[in-house]
């Protein structure tokens, strides 16, 4: 219901919900059987997405979150192996730039 109405009040003022765009998750304790349309089709249920740079998991697992945390912070540690192998930078500017 509450979708239907933000459509027909957002619709007043020209705007529209993509609802292939839109995507539903229903936390742990609640039931499956919810069912949410928008532009009068059912929009998807997934199990986890990310929000603004964000994992978040129907479940409240942290798992993903710290995976994609730590794929980000090797990566960005792959890009400084000039830095690291660079015989003309200190030691002690190497440490705390790691740090």
């Amino acid at each position: 219901m509450m979708t239907e109405e933000v459509e027909k009040v957002s619709g007043k003022v020209g705007l529209r919900m993509n609802a292939g765009k839109c995507e539903t998750m229903v936390s742990n304790n609640w039931e499956d059987s919810t069912v949410i349309t928008a532009e009068g089709t059912n929009v998807k249920m997934v199990e986890d997405f990310c929000y603004l740079g964000s994992h978040k998991s129907r479940t409240g697992s942290c798992d993903k979150e710290c995976m994609v945390r730590i794929g980000k912070a090797a990566s960005s540690f792959g890009r400084l192996s000039n830095i690291w192998k660079n015989k003309n930078i200190k030691l002690t500017v190497k440490i705390r730039l790691y740090e």
